[in-house]
């Protein structure tokens, strides 16, 4: 056999960057250096030098040696064992033919062609002698136990059974004593036998007839994932409450009743107990010092000690306000009417009247000269002795992203719920962190913002610094909720608007008429896909989504950009809003 890559009537050299490796799959990168001869099959980038395929394969060991077959379609292959990425080639051309690995070789035969168009398209065959020197099967993830078979015992580090008639794990698993990786699908296991697995790290278990845990649970130190799910496990043994690695355990789709009250998992992160049959829980789960996580979705819950109201569990709001006291700590009454439309536009549904809202939008205009005005971007004009806020994150200190700030002077003869006189700013440490601030000033002596000689290399992941600035026209609307996300916010119409839930059409239209579009909003009912963000703040919070308003609605315009397009939403209670307390603003994102 002789190394050679043919592409139509064009012979390629093999990069000397080729090469295979182990990252729990086998890849191999093949490439032939790039010559304009491909004419319209390459995509003449100087960038791309090299034109190839990088393969992927799964379950292609034995005893040492890779052997395998791919079949690919436009690309594709049927087998989800097996990946194909094109590269260098024009981006219209896809392979379909076969990769074939044995011996050491890969042969790659097939044709690139475009899927809509007749051309270009070219034969290709290629065959590459495999360097099998050096290759670490410990990195593997064997995908069966016939993957084993003439496998040194020491290599297997990580094993895949699916799909077996046994009802406990072969004997041969227990050989594997430096098994790190043991995930088990669709088993009918009745028992588990894992003692001697002790420096197992990640154990799933999806799908059997486990009823019960042995207590050897207790055995797996470096234990830090573990799941068993869809089973039927109705008890749970003490010592896997206390493993000290454990930050992910998964026991969702079983018929447990209880947990146990004693817990030490001092590690432990993310807990999904989701469609079992609790009816509570134990307070010493609240008490856990890393948990962040908790799922309890279709449970027949009946109480919940109240220390789980401070809890983030992931839950539908209805139980936790039948379960718990549910009410927004500290809060005072408030006028809701000035929140409210005082009057609805000639066109709008009187069974709306409720739910219409007072609210208010910001274009973008000029860029702003005028030192205290509403603005977007640019930098603060903060008062005199009001450092540029930082905050901490991993260790280091960061300036937070000025979003923007309003002043309340412009928008007092619109509304009755914001202060009347003074300026608020709003910040963000980061997208991806999410933590807001919010400063409300009544002071009257600035500093011009533009003196700021901050740099981007003091902010988080900003490349460049400030936002471009923008002042704004200011302009009231009515505004009403959009019943695409009806079912998940059912908040959003009760009583006598219940019947608007289905009338989509006719609610968009009404808020195309009344919306500014690419505005900026405070005080709307905003478009969302999921949970509204008022949702989303009463349940990390507490109170009802009602209760809560969106202070501000940052729009993907000027030099913003959420996510793909989204939206960036500041929201309070209104007990703090009417208080002037703006230190538990909630912050969240909308983006498709």
């Amino acid at each position: 056999m002789q190394a050679s890559f043919q592409v139509g009537n064009v012979s390629l050299t093999f990069s000397p960057e080729s090469s295979i490796s182990i990252d729990d799959d086998l890849y191999i990168n093949v490439w032939g250096m790039a010559r304009p001869e491909l004419g319209e099959l390459w995509s003449g980038y100087e960038s791309d030098d090299k034109v190839g395929f990088r393969l992927r394969f799964r379950d292609i060991h034995r005893a040492g040696v890779p052997t395998g077959e791919a079949l690919f379609e436009a690309g594709r292959s049927s087998n989800f064992d097996h990946y194909l990425w094109d590269d260098g080639w024009d981006f219209a051309l896809e392979f379909t033919g076969s990769a074939v690995i044995r011996e050491g070789w890969l042969e790659m035969h097939g044709e690139l062609a475009p899927q809509y168009q007749e051309s270009p398209r070219a034969k290709v065959k290629l065959c590459w002698p495999v360097p099998l020197e050096g290759l670490d099967w410990t990195t593997y993830r064997f995908a069966s136990l016939v993957e084993t078979e003439g496998a040194d015992p020491r290599w297997v580090t990580q094993l895949d059974l699916s799909d077996m008639d046994l009802d406990q794990l072969p004997a041969r698993v227990l050989e594997f004593e430096n098994l790190r990786s043991l995930r088990v699908r669709n088993l009918p296991l009745t028992t588990l036998a894992i003692a001697g697995l002790t420096q197992l790290e990640e154990l799933q278990v999806y799908g059997g007839q486990l009823t019960h845990l042995p207590a050897a649970m207790g055995r797996l130190q470096a234990l830090n994932w573990l799941q068993v799910s869809h089973c039927r496990l109705q008890s749970t043994p003490a010592e896997l409450w206390s493993l000290p690695a454990l930050r992910h355990l998964d026991l969702s789709h079983n018929q447990l009743t209880g947990l146990p009250e004693s817990m030490q998992l001092p590690v432990l992160r993310n807990l999904d107990l989701a469609d079992n049959q609790l009816t509570t829980l134990p307070e010493s789960l609240a008490q856990l010092p890393r948990l962040k996580k908790l799922s309890l979705a279709n449970n027949p819950l009946l109480s919940l000690p109240q220390v789980f109201a401070e809890f983030r569990l992931e839950l539908p709001l209805a139980d936790k306000m039948r379960l718990l006291d549910y009410s927004y700590p500290g809060a005072e009454p408030w006028d809701d009417s000035l929140y409210q439309a005082d009057q609805l536009p000639p066109d709008c549904p009187e069974a709306l009247g409720g739910l219409a809202l007072r609210s208010i939008g910001l274009c973008h205009s000029q860029s702003p000269t005028e030192v205290g005005g509403t603005r977007f971007g640019g930098w603060p004009d903060l008062p005199v002795g009001q450092d540029y806020p930082r905050y901490v994150q991993d260790d280091s200190q960061y300036h937070y992203e000025f979003i923007a700030q309003l002043n309340c002077v412009e928008l007092a003869d619109l509304q009755g719920y914001l202060p009347r006189t003074g300026r608020l700013y709003f910040f963000l440490s980061n997208i991806h962190e999410m933590q807001p601030l919010v400063l409300y000033s009544e002071s009257e002596r600035l500093v011009d913002g533009s003196s700021l000689t901050l740099t981007a290399d003091t902010f988080f992941d900003t490349w460049e610094v400030p936002y471009p600035g923008f002042a704004t026209t200011i302009t009231p609307f009515t505004s009403v909720p959009s019943s695409y996300s009806s079912r998940s916010n059912p908040h959003l119409f009760e009583g006598e608007a219940a019947a608007w839930a289905e009338e989509e059409e006719k609610l968009d239209q009404f808020r195309q008429q009344q919306s500014p579009s690419d505005s900026h909003e405070i005080n709307s009912h905003v478009f969302t896909q999921h949970e509204s963000p008022q949702l989303q703040a009463a349940l990390r919070h507490r109170g009802h989504p009602n209760d809560w308003l969106i202070l501000l609605k940052v729009a993907s315009t000027g030099g913003f950009q959420w996510g793909d397009a989204g939206e960036l939403f500041y929201v309070i209670h209104k007990s703090d809003l009417t208080r002037r307390d703006f230190s538990a603003v909630f912050c969240t994102c909308e983006s498709s």
